[in-house]
């Protein structure tokens, strides 16, 4: 999946955008343990990103 530029520039927008996918998704009770473990994952990346 291709991310927009903008969102692929800035790691706040991207995990906005999956904080936003992922409560939408909580909202219908559809969200799958592996989605929420790419989640924390991606989260742990771009924290030790943005802290370097």
């Amino acid at each position: 999946m291709r991310s927009h530029p903008k969102i692929a520039k800035n790691g706040f927008l991207a995990l906005t955008r999956i904080l936003c996918i992922l409560q939408k998704k909580l909202k219908r009770k559809v969200v799958d343990l592996k989605e929420i473990q790419i989640f924390l994952l991606t989260l742990k990346h771009e924290n030790a990103f943005n802290s370097s």
